[in-house]
């Protein structure tokens, strides 16, 4: 499989999604996750997350900093310089660069 490399900025973001495990260490900067489990439902195959029967789509997951409330049950982790972390397969996530600039490296974990 393939590495991750993420350059990021303040508000960077990736909305809700789900994959195979992969694992990430933050470089530089700071990044927020939220995580649910892969027993959440969705929507369609591949998302948007379906949480009480309400939809969270939201493209920006920085939003869920300053203007939504994230799903019930979402966990918010705030991943630091030197810090990793092992997501494992179809966990949900969205994320959120906290800093100026952020850098993490990683990779697809195999199954």
């Amino acid at each position: 499989r393939q590495a991750i490399v993420a350059l990021d900025g303040l508000g960077a973001s990736a909305g809700w999604h789900h994959h195979a495990a992969v694992w990430q260490t933050q470089v530089t900067g700071r990044k927020a996750w939220w995580l649910m489990p892969p027993t959440v439902g969705e929507l369609f195959r591949h998302g948007p997350p379906l949480v009480g029967g309400r939809v969270y789509d939201h493209r920006n997951a920085c939003e869920l900093l300053l203007r939504a409330a994230p799903p019930p049950g979402a966990e918010l982790c705030v991943l630091e310089p030197g810090e990793t972390l092992i997501l494992p397969k179809d966990w949900w996530h969205a994320t959120c660069g906290l800093d100026d600039i952020t850098a993490s490296a990683g990779g697809w974990m195999h199954e």
